[in-house]
């Protein structure tokens, strides 16, 4: 998040303005496309793959929009995905408008994973995106199964919780079939985006949620 503030601020004096120049459409929510495009508008932008992670990560409620209460709500309490807990500590409350229908609908989850996969496969992607990857994210959540492992609990902390390498792999193995020791380490690597050598709840639902790890 301090990334993103600190790119927000070389284009705007604070987060209304930045919300508000977003907001192309003035429906008081911003979508996909619409937070992609400010963010890469930035003096100092985001990329792509940057832009959708802390869109993830502003959508609270999951319904693939950010009203203004998120996005100010986010930067209140000063990291992605804050906990219940951590918005009442902050006395922050989201109240999302009434949704004034468009043209332009906000894409679904699926919707997003489809195009970053069709990216991945065209001849304009990153080289990193070209080489063989040992395990993808749809793979990953496949193994995983539905539920998060046990080994993996304190992610789904109200608090947000940490993992490191070993215990990652250490869970991996309970997948249905196991991560390889090779998809374990890649996966790790891909959850976490700001390489600090620990995948925490915020990168973890971050990467699940836009479909595609982060290269390493």
């Amino acid at each position: 998040l301090s990334v993103f503030t600190k790119r927000m601020q070389s284009s705007y004096g604070s987060p209304k303005p930045a919300f508000d120049g977003m907001d192309t459409d003035k429906d008081k929510y911003l979508n996909m496309d619409e937070f992609k495009a400010g963010a890469g508008a930035f003096e100092s932008h985001l990329t792509g793959e940057e832009a959708e992670y802390a869109f993830a990560g502003f959508d609270i409620d999951g319904d693939e929009m950010v009203c203004q209460d998120e996005f100010m709500g986010v930067l209140s309490v000063g990291r992605f995905y804050p906990s219940k807990a951590a918005l009442a500590a902050a006395s922050i409350v989201i109240n999302k408008p009434a949704i004034v229908l468009t043209t332009t609908l906000a894409p679904t989850t699926t919707e997003i994973v489809a195009v970053t996969l069709a990216l991945q496969a065209s001849t304009t992607t990153n080289v990193w995106e070209t080489q063989k990857a040992p395990i993808d994210v749809p793979t990953f959540l496949s193994q995983m199964g539905t539920a998060v492992p046990q080994k993996l609990s304190m992610l789904q902390s109200q608090a947000g919780g940490c993992v490191d390498l070993n215990t990652f792999r250490a869970a991996a193995s309970d997948f249905n079939p196991p991560l390889t020791s090779e998809q374990a380490d890649y996966a790790f690597c891909g959850m976490d985006e700001n390489h600090d050598k620990k995948v925490c709840s915020f990168e973890f639902f971050g990467v699940l949620k836009i479909g595609h790890f982060f290269p390493s």
